[in-house]
């Protein structure tokens, strides 16, 4: 009977003790829509910009993007 007690206590704080996984942030509404269509130009800027800088700093550099 004790080591039934023992495994049980043993099995609850190796599961307390285990490292979590922080949650994700979930964002709801707080990104407004406007900076999420595409069909506005604002956004479109955004876009090439951040694509032109992260693919300037691969290897190999790829070709910079435009909307048209």
């Amino acid at each position: 009977m004790n080591h039934v007690i023992l495994l049980a206590l043993l099995v609850a704080t190796l599961c307390y003790a285990a490292p979590r996984l922080p949650r994700p942030k979930i964002y709801g509404n707080a990104i407004p829509y406007k900076d999420l269509d595409t069909s506005n130009e604002g956004t479109k800027k955004k876009i090439v910009l951040m694509h032109n800088f992260f693919r300037s700093r691969v290897q190999p550099t790829c070709e910079m993007i435009c909307w048209p």
